[in-house]
């Protein structure tokens, strides 16, 4: 077997969060509901891979098994990793506007006047023309999990956090 050349290196991917009216309203420093590049600050993104049961019962008369597939198909929890900014990472359309992603999904998180859904869109190959891409559920991804800053583990290392989010769908597309 030959080793293949098509295969995507696991740097340059693009993630963006989706800033809707709903969460300006929850957290102003965004500044105005757009969709924004956060992949400066992102350290990957994991999980939310798809699972479902599949049961297999065996006979004595044939060693093939009898298999029961479950249609209904669950995802799990999706992990993004990312660096923490103390306020000083600028995203976004305006040009004086600073926020660190950490505090403003935070606010989102505890904001408790809404179940406030939050999407993201990424793509592991960089988001150029043909790229695959898939985005969370825009009205069902809610924050599950926000790992408060931590650093001085290493001695040249930055301080980051994780995001865990529960989706119940992610949705495919290919950039145009």
């Amino acid at each position: 077997m030959s080793k293949t050349a098509n295969a995507i290196s696991p740097r340059r991917g693009k993630l963006e969060l989706v800033v809707t009216a709903a969460m300006l309203t929850a957290v102003p420093e965004f500044g105005q509901a757009e969709t924004v590049d956060i992949s400066s600050v992102v350290k990957g993104v994991s999980g939310g891979g798809l699972s479902r049961a599949v049961n297999r019962e065996y006979v004595i008369g044939d060693d093939t098994p009898i298999s029961d597939y479950d249609t209904r198909i669950e995802r799990g929890d999706l992990q993004i990793a990312f660096l923490y900014t103390n306020d000083k990472e600028q995203f976004g359309a305006h040009a004086t506007l600073k926020w660190d992603l950490y505090s403003v999904l935070k606010k989102v998180a505890e904001y408790t006047a809404a179940d406030l859904s939050v999407q993201f869109i990424w793509s592991p190959a960089g988001g150029a023309t043909g790229d695959e891409e898939w985005s969370t559920d825009a009205n069902a991804s809610f924050i599950k999990g926000l790992t408060d800053p931590v650093g001085g583990t290493e001695t040249n290392g930055k301080i980051q956090t994780t995001v865990t989010l529960d989706s119940p769908t992610l949705t495919p597309a290919t950039v145009a």
